[in-house]
C-alpha cells in the first residue's frame, strides 16, 4: 500500500502541476494546439489519479480490513476464553485493543464512504426535506428515548434534489446537533428555512456545546475534531460528508457558533452569491460563510 499511496500522490501532484502550467501559458497567449495538448495531459493525468484513488480505497476497504477484524476478534477470544485468568489492568488493556480496533474499522468506513460519495449516478427528483428530517429524529428518539430534547421541524420544505445525498446531509448535521446537546439538561434542536426568490436557505439549530469560530474553516475538512474525543465520540468525517455532497448538489454549507450556548448550521441546494446568503442568514439569525 505504500507504494500506491506515494504514486497517487505524486499523480496528484502533476495534476495540479499541469493546471499551473497552464495557467501560466495561457496568461502568455498559447497557440490552441498547445493549449488542447495541455487540457488533455491534465485530464489523463486526472483519469489515473482516480483510478489510483479507487485502487487505494480498495486496499483501505479490504487489506486493511482483515488484520483488524483478527485483531479485535483475538482480544474478544482472549477476554471470552480466559477472563478469570486476567487481572482487572490486563482486562483494561484488552478492552483498548478492542474498542480501538471497532475505532478504527468505522474510520476506515468513513474513509472509503467519503471518496465514494456521490460517485453513483443522480436522479433527482422531489424531496421533502422536512419529512426526511423528521424520519432522522425519530430514529434518533429511539436510540435514546430516555432523552428529553425539544424538536422543531419547520413543515413544508420540498426542493428537487439527489434523495440519498440529501438523506446524508440531514443525517449528518441532526445527529451531531443530537449528539452536541447531549449534555443538556433543556435541549433543542431546530429544522427550518427561508425561501428567497427561487432560493432557499436552510438551518439546523442546537444549544448544544458549540465551537470556537476561530477555527471555523476547518469545521467541513475531514477529520478536523473541534472537540476530544473525550468529550464526545467521532471521527471527524461527517460535516465533510455534508459539505461533498452538497458541492454535488450544486449548493454549500456554511455555520456559526457560541461555545456552549449555540450552534447554527446553514445550506443551500442551490448555487448563489455570498452577499445573498449572508442576507437570508442573518434574517434567520446569523451565518458565517
Amino acid at each position: 500500500m505504500p507504494g500506491l499511496m506515494t504514486r497517487l500522490l505524486r499523480r496528484i501532484a502533476r495534476v495540479a502541476g499541469g493546471r499551473c502550467a497552464t495557467g501560466l501559458r495561457g496568461a502568455e497567449g498559447a497557440e490552441p494546439q498547445q493549449r488542447d495538448a495541455d487540457i488533455e495531459e491534465r485530464n489523463r493525468a486526472s483519469g489515473e489519479a482516480a483510478a489510483d484513488l479507487e485502487a487505494f480505497t480498495f486496499a483501505l476497504s479490504h487489506d486493511l480490513r482483515a488484520p483488524l477484524r483478527s485483531m479485535t476478534g483475538f482480544a474478544e477470544i482472549l477476554i471470552d476464553e480466559h477472563g478469570a485468568k486476567l487481572d482487572a489492568g490486563a482486562h483494561a488493556l484488552l478492552d483498548a485493543i478492542r474498542a480501538n480496533g471497532i475505532r478504527m474499522t468505522r474510520l476506515i468506513d468513513d474513509m472509503v464512504m467519503l471518496n465514494r460519495l456521490g460517485r453513483g449516478r443522480m436522479e433527482t427528483r422531489s424531496v421533502d426535506l422536512s419529512a426526511v428530517a423528521q424520519e432522522i429524529i425519530d430514529g434518533l428518539r429511539q436510540q435514546a428515548p430516555e432523552r428529553h430534547v425539544d424538536l422543531s421541524i419547520q413543515p413544508g420544505a420540498i426542493e428537487p434534489s439527489e434523495p440519498r445525498l440529501i438523506r446524508i446531509v440531514l443525517e449528518h448535521l441532526l445527529s451531531n446537533a443530537w449528539k452536541f446537546t447531549s449534555k443538556k439538561e433543556k435541549a433543542t434542536i431546530e429544522f427550518g428555512f427561508v425561501r428567497e426568490g427561487n432560493r432557499t436557505i436552510y438551518h439546523v439549530r442546537d444549544n448544544g456545546a458549540g465551537f470556537d469560530m476561530s477555527y471555523v474553516g476547518k469545521l467541513f475538512k475531514p477529520f478536523q475534531r473541534l472537540h476530544s474525543a473525550d468529550e464526545f465520540e467521532g471521527n471527524g468525517i461527517g460535516l465533510a460528508m455534508v459539505a461533498r455532497s452538497l458541492r454535488k448538489l450544486g449548493g454549500r454549507a456554511w455555520a456559526n457558533s457560541v461555545i456552549d450556548r449555540e450552534t447554527t448550521v446553514f445550506f443551500s441546494l442551490t448555487p448563489g452569491s455570498r452577499d445573498d446568503a449572508a442576507g437570508v442568514a442573518a434574517a434567520l439569525g446569523s451565518g458565517n460563510e
